[in-house]
């Protein structure tokens, strides 16, 4: 518990202090005074810190001494900041005081719950998990020893892959503290939404949108609940799309305020799961807008942004496997000598299709017909029956209030 609990303070410094970086640079360079919350800061800081060790990772291993030189920038910007740092406090200190004695142990315990499964996951299910076992620990692994090796994916061709996820964990692993790696990125990440959408239900009045948004986030949970503290590349990005997912139906009228999370995330999280990439085309949406809205300088930001998170990753791509999109290999753009054989990424692909297609589908049906609420495919049909009527509360309760949908949430919904 001591281990876990040292690795989410360490990484939630890091990306709160990289997310008030961020957007301190964007206030500053759009020329605007706008406020961020914890959680939208949260989840900025994990993009730019994970953009900055894909950048740092062609020259250097991601290990330890890139978590201190991150820290050592946290501790610089807020001592530089000092202002910064107090005001940040107190927004922090206000909203904790706003809450009930009651509320306040609820915030706690939902804490407790993730660190408990956390625990659970490692003790248990720490050698059943197939993808984390076989090539998972070993990426992280490689990250942690070497800078970004040329034809690293014929050793291993799903190293091929390349997800950011197993990237920005190697420097928080603490194998240095403890000789074995803590997993904490996502398991933090799951108790920060987790609280963020039960004090959401609190600031409502308990309202039925913001209950709806906390069961079925209660769900995703209980869906990867063996996978806490574990390595899985299909939780993060999924945290990240149902964020999003609520973001968009609780805040339907307040366009500008979340017009960046809704541009740059998907593109984060497209170098977390390239099968996610289909949510990149809300980014096109808000990009679209903005520049019909003649704001200029946000575009520029957001292009930039962009590019710094998406351009390392396909250079690592190209380094790893010698293609641009792996393992498509129509994309096949550069002819260097340590390209992965074509036959090897046929194959991949067919496994991948048999899997979601045949396997996965099968173990759906098998799970929830048997009622084996053990497994994981169980809780995901429960995960799909639950979020069908969220969708359709969250849309009428916006119908039964009159509430106008700004065009570009009703497309970024739909994606």
């Amino acid at each position: 518990m001591f281990a876990i609990l040292v690795s989410w303070i360490l990484i939630f410094f890091v990306f709160v202090s990289f997310g008030n970086i961020f957007t301190a640079i964007y206030n500053r360079v759009c020329r605007r005074g706008q406020r961020f919350s914890l959680i939208d800061t949260y989840v900025f800081g994990m993009c730019l810190a994970t953009a900055v060790v894909s950048i740092t990772s062609l020259w250097l291993p991601s290990n330890h001494y890139i978590l201190f030189a991150f820290v050592a920038v946290s501790l610089l910007y807020w001592v530089a900041n000092r202002k910064g740092a107090s005001a940040f406090l107190k927004r922090i200190r206000e909203e904790w005081n706003a809450l009930s004695a009651t509320e306040k142990v609820l915030v706690i315990l939902s804490v407790l719950s993730i660190l408990w499964l956390s625990i659970r996951a490692y003790e248990r299910y720490g050698d059943t998990i197939y993808d984390s076992l076989y090539y998972h620990q070993a990426n992280i692994a490689w990250n942690e020893a070497y800078k970004v090796i040329p034809g690293l994916a014929n050793i291993e061709e799903r190293f091929g892959f390349n997800s950011n996820y197993l990237l920005i964990s190697a420097p928080f692993t603490l194998r240095f503290l403890f000789a074995d790696a803590i997993y904490g990125v996502c398991s933090l990440t799951v108790a920060v939404m987790l609280v963020w959408t039960l004090i959401l239900v609190f600031k409502s009045s308990y309202g039925l949108k913001e209950i709806c948004s906390f069961i079925l986030f209660f769900f995703i949970v209980m869906l990867n609940r063996n996978d806490l503290n574990i390595t899985s590349t299909d939780l993060l990005p999924s945290l990240l799309i149902i964020f999003l997912t609520i973001k968009v139906l609780l805040y339907t009228t307040d366009n500008s305020r979340n017009m960046l999370l809704f541009a740059l995330l998907p593109v984060y999280i497209m170098t977390l799961k390239m099968s996610c990439a289909l949510v990149l085309l809300s980014s096109l949406i808000i990009f679209v807008v903005l520049v019909r809205k003649k704001q200029y300088r946000i575009v520029g930001f957001i292009v930039v942004a962009s590019l710094l998170i998406a351009v390392p990753w396909l250079v690592r791509n190209v380094l790893v496997s010698g293609y641009l999109v792996y393992p498509l290999a129509a994309v096949d753009l550069f002819a260097v000598d340590w390209k992965v054989p074509v036959e090897i990424m046929q194959k991949e692909v067919e496994y991948i299709t048999y899997h979601a297609k045949v396997e996965y589908l099968h173990d759906l049906v098998t799970s929830f017909s048997e009622g084996n609420k053990a497994s994981k495919y169980y809780w995901h049909m429960i995960v799909f029956f639950v979020s069908i009527p969220f969708t359709i509360l969250a849309l009428a309760g916006i119908v039964v209030k009159r509430k106008k949908i700004q065009a570009s949430h009703k497309w970024v919904l739909l994606i």
